[in-house]
């Protein structure tokens, strides 16, 4: 009778022994199976931020050498890098909108101020009415928008070449009436002007909306009047109109967005090395801030499943092996018969193999539905934790987890944005075809290896020491 059918009419004469070795195969294949594919959806997952946010380093400026800061810097740093996307040299202050004519205030997006105290000190001044007044070189490669905080819906991003062109927010631009091609002036604090000894009207300059963003995110800074929905973004020439000096001292850094945060050792290795930048004392940094304070939970989560799913495989197979060992013994007799009625050993031991495979070729079949299940269960919950919200700042501030604890620090009037981690890792946990194959491939593998180890006694012995044993 050839073994294949010898296995199968073992199987069905020995159902509870085949039932047990079934639940035992669909046990570690559940587990195994819904690791790796929870494992996959984590890495996918941390691909997307690593797309979403990018990475950006900064090059912060030689004081004694302002020259070499504009577009020509920029364009040498993004075409002699490969992987560099862009750049934007940036520098804030605060400023108050008005009319174009200065005899009113525009009307500002309401919020909550982060620092009462703050707030408070300058309620009688018009102090508390400025905003924050971003002067960037190319606001496309601003950090806020280029890691996505903020979205240009309507006119054009502002370059070095806007002139008189801002940016506002949609919120802030539907309260005062403005438009794309509408104009506003803006102007230095009182306390300011009084500072510095200038008419404060003499700092009025006038701006056209040139385009208009919304926040993707919230945010909140130390005044509720210097929230991002309050921001402007223009040219260093207006803001050195209202703030005289300011061209002259030039970006405060300028901010470089890369294709893939794990190219940034490499990418500011190079950028050092430019005729631009080597030996003249710039500071060249990295920050992965944000990709890390969303992706690094995912990671843990990565390691966490990945030592699941070896640790199912290996205890599996311990297990199974153990199992399979107690199986032969207790079969002895019957393999020394079998051997005694002349069958080669290769035809008994391939019936113990013929049986365990397909056993668990069927706890497989069955492992995949209710390990897709299982992922999607598990997967929901564990990503759902991982991907709790964090606030990162913007292009210059710090990040802190959701409890507060900062991470990194920046620059402390910088607005803070909540962002939400499920936005990046906004996936489906399924077990794809290749999570199935590699179940089959490794798990009948195991199971064959299982086999043979087992089957090593009576390999090495014959029917009649096999018998004589027994006896």
């Amino acid at each position: 009778m050839p073994f294949p059918r010898r296995a199968l009419l073992y199987l069905a004469r020995k159902r509870g022994k085949t039932l047990t070795l079934l639940a035992l195969l669909f046990v570690v294949a559940v587990l195994a199976l819904t690791s790796w594919s929870i494992r996959g959806a984590a890495q996918t997952a941390q691909l997307n931020v690593r797309q979403a946010l990018g990475g950006t380093f900064t090059v912060e400026p030689d004081s004694s050498n302002a020259a070499n800061w504009g577009s020509t810097f920029v364009r040498e740093v993004v075409e002699g890098v490969d992987g560099v996307r862009g750049g934007s040299g940036s520098v804030s202050n605060v400023l108050i909108p008005e009319t174009t004519d200065g005899s009113a205030a525009l009307e500002l997006v309401e919020g909550a101020d982060g620092d009462s105290s703050l707030a408070a000190a300058y309620a009688g001044d018009d102090f508390g009415r400025t905003v924050q007044f971003y002067a960037v070189s190319d606001s496309a490669f601003d950090s806020y928008f280029a890691n996505g905080y903020l979205r240009l819906v309507d006119g054009e991003p502002v370059t070095e070449d806007s002139g008189d062109g801002v940016l506002v927010s949609r919120e802030f631009a539907e309260k005062n009436g403005l438009a794309v091609g509408d104009e506003f002036s803006v102007r230095r604090a009182t306390v300011h002007a009084q500072m510095a000894g200038i008419d404060v009207e003499d700092t009025r300059t006038r701006v056209r909306v040139a385009g208009v963003f919304e926040p993707t995110a919230k945010s909140q800074a130390d005044l509720a009047s210097w929230s991002m929905d309050n921001a402007i973004f223009g040219t260093i020439s207006t803001l050195d109109h209202a703030r005289e000096g300011t061209a002259e001292q030039g970006y405060d850094r300028v901010t470089f967005q890369v294709d893939d945060p794990a190219e940034l050792g490499r990418i500011t290795g190079e950028v050092e090395g430019l005729d631009a930048l080597a030996g003249k004392g710039y500071l060249v940094s990295a920050d992965t801030s944000d990709v890390d304070a969303v992706s690094a939970p995912l990671e843990n989560m990565d390691r966490l499943v990945t030592a699941l799913a070896a640790a199912s495989v290996a205890v599996g197979a311990v297990v199974l092996y153990l199992v399979l060992s107690g199986r032969v013994r207790d079969r002895l007799h019957e393999s020394g018969v079998l051997l005694s009625l002349g069958l080669t050993r290769a035809s008994v031991v391939g019936q113990y193999l013929c049986e365990v495979l397909l056993v668990a070729a069927v706890a497989f079949a069955l492992a995949v539905p209710a390990s897709s299940l299982a992922a999607r269960t598990m997967g929901d919950a564990l990503l759902g934790s991982a991907s709790e919200s964090v606030q990162t700042g913007g292009g210059d501030g710090g990040v802190s987890t959701a409890d507060g604890v900062s991470t990194v620090s920046g620059d402390p009037f910088a607005p803070t944005f909540e962002v939400d981690g499920a936005s990046f890792t906004d996936i489906e946990v399924e077990v794809g075809p290749t999570s199935v194959a590699a179940l089959f491939g490794v798990g009948l593998a195991v199971s064959a290896a299982a086999v043979l180890l087992a089957s090593l006694p009576l390999r090495r012995m014959g029917p009649r020491e096999i018998l004589s044993t027994l006896s």
